[in-house]
C-alpha cells in the first residue's frame, strides 16, 4: 500500500544528458571539488553536484556532451569513479554520509581499526576528522560514517577492549545550516 499519490511536474529536462558517477571507495565527496579544479582539459564544461552517499550528478553545460568530455578526460574519470551511468529519474541514494561524535573511547584507541569496529556492522567508517587524528579536540572523536538513510545514529554500548569495559556512545551531528560539510 502506498501513501499519498503525487503528481509532479516534469522538471527533469535540464537533466537529460547528465550522468550519475559512483565515487570510488578511496575518494570522498568532500575532496571531489579539489580533483575537479585540478583538471585543465574541459572540466569547466561540467557541473558537478554531490547527491548523497557516493553518488555525484554530472551535468554538461549547454551545448556540451558528457561523452565528449569523458573521452577528453578518460583517465581522470576512471580514477575517480567506480562506475558512470546515464541519469534516470529513479536514481535515489539509499545511504547517507554523516558526521558522528564518539564519546568514551580512550585516546590511544582513536585510530581507523578501532573506530571501524566501534561503528559496527550497521555503519561503515568513511573518514576520521583531522582534529581527531591530530588530537586537537580531545572532547570526542569525530568520524564520518555511511549508513542507511532511514537510520539515525544515537547509540551507547559497552565494549570490552583489552580486558577493560568502556561505555562508548555515538551521536550523529546535526547538519549545518549551509548545507552540510
Amino acid at each position: 500500500m502506498f501513501g499519498k499519490a503525487l503528481s509532479l511536474k516534469q522538471r527533469h529536462m535540464s537533466l537529460l544528458g547528465s550522468l550519475i558517477g559512483l565515487l570510488g571507495g578511496c575518494l570522498q565527496s568532500s575532496t571531489l571539488h579539489l580533483c575537479v579544479k585540478s583538471l585543465s582539459k574541459g572540466m569547466y564544461r561540467v557541473k558537478v553536484r554531490y547527491m548523497e552517499d557516493n553518488l555525484v550528478l554530472l551535468t554538461p553545460k549547454e551545448c556540451e556532451r558528457m561523452k565528449d568530455i569523458i573521452k577528453l578526460n578518460n583517465e581522470w574519470f576512471a580514477s575517480v569513479f567506480d562506475d558512470i551511468e546515464p541519469w534516470s529519474e529513479s536514481y535515489v541514494a539509499s545511504h547517507k554520509v554523516v558526521w558522528v561524535r564518539c564519546y568514551g573511547l580512550p585516546l590511544p584507541l582513536w585510530n581507523k581499526d578501532c573506530l571501524s569496529k566501534v561503528v559496527g556492522e550497521v555503519m561503515s567508517l568513511v573518514t576520521i576528522d583531522e582534529t581527531t587524528s591530530s588530537w586537537e579536540n580531545l572532547e570526542y572523536a569525530r568520524i564520518q560514517v555511511r549508513l542507511l538513510k532511514s537510520c539515525k545514529v544515537g547509540v551507547a554500548n559497552d565494549f570490552l577492549i583489552n580486558g577493560q569495559v568502556y561505555n562508548i556512545s555515538l551521536v550523529e551531528e546535526e547538519p549545518s545550516q549551509g548545507g552540510g560539510e
